[in-house]
């Protein structure tokens, strides 16, 4: 499965405006929540708290995976965040973070969630992926970015 299929344009958010990673969480939630594609009782805000709290999932060159897992789910959900200006996140490289690639999975189908991760771990790895990013201007230009570099690994 390609990260492309687990997102669309609802699932993308440019120049976010936060102070703290939880404002993150709050906004990914209440989206996913208002969009329809997770109940309320799915407690995602909390299960990304409590996510963070086991390790930071800052993993360095200014970009951050916080990633959960919610019951009802058939698919990985991959919400993308540029925020307009960095946070610190606790970043494996002590860096502020800019790019947040939310992963929201279903329960039980950890294998796929995990699939997903390391294909988004080595999209990040690439210089061009990473200054495709920075040049986006909206979420089809994310979108086109994202499957023009998707479709080489």
């Amino acid at each position: 499965m390609n990260i492309g299929e687990c997102t669309n344009s609802d699932l993308v958010s440019i120049d976010l405006e936060v102070m703290e990673k939880n404002e993150i969480f709050r906004k990914v939630s209440g989206d996913l929540i208002r969009l329809g594609l997770i109940p309320v009782e799915a407690s995602l805000y909390q299960k990304l708290i409590l996510r963070e709290e086991l390790m930071t999932t800052g993993i360095g060159n200014g970009f951050a995976i916080p990633h959960a897992f919610v019951s009802g789910l058939e698919k990985t959900i991959v919400y993308f965040i540029r925020l307009k200006e960095p946070i610190d996140f606790k970043a494996l490289d002590g860096k502020p973070v800019q790019f947040v690639f939310v992963l929201v999975g279903p329960e039980k189908k950890e294998g796929m969630h995990l699939k997903l991760l390391a294909r988004l771990s080595r999209l990040i790895q690439k210089d061009e992926f990473r200054t495709g990013l920075k040049n986006i201007s909206d979420q089809s230009s994310f979108l086109q970015t994202l499957q023009q570099f998707e479709a080489g690994i």
